[in-house]
């Protein structure tokens, strides 16, 4: 369960995940039920994966990254023209090509499938070391750990 301070909650009340801010990095999270509290100003929001009193304590305090809306126009945003690319990892080798992107506020993330499960990577500077717009191929450089979020 996390429990979100915002102005307006209940505007984020069909969200569908959120990324909390782990070491420095954000982590994604599928958002199994929301509820706004009265004032509409606090919501407590039940996490996947985040079944035990342990997991929730361990996640007090970290930052909440959320969705502006369900959807931003992508035509004004940097990342958007990556849609359709192959990403390959330094580490991992080649995941998959991008489906879709999406924007959060702060960042973009690339979803794609990687070994048959759908995987959300975080679109920013310090994790992209070459794009080649010609080959439509993203190559990046991925924090030890994140794609293993996805396989357990």
């Amino acid at each position: 369960m996390l429990k979100l301070e915002a102005d307006h909650s209940e505007e984020y009340q069909q969200t569908e995940s959120v990324f909390l801010e782990i070491k420095g990095k954000p982590v994604p999270f599928f958002v199994l039920s929301y509820r706004v509290q009265p004032g509409g100003k606090t919501a407590v929001l039940l996490l996947e994966d985040v079944d035990t009193v342990e997991k929730a304590r361990e996640l007090t305090g970290v930052p909440v990254l959320l969705p502006l809306s369900e959807k931003v126009q992508t035509e004004t945003l940097p990342f958007a023209e990556l849609e359709g690319f192959k990403v390959s990892d330094q580490a991992a080798g080649p995941l998959g090509t991008i489906r879709e992107i999406v924007h959060y506020p702060g960042h973009s993330v690339a979803v794609l499938t990687y070994r048959e499960r759908e995987v959300m990577i975080p679109l920013n500077e310090a994790l992209i070391e070459k794009i080649d717009k010609q080959k439509k191929e993203l190559f990046v450089n991925l924090p030890e750990g994140l794609l293993e979020i996805y396989l357990d």
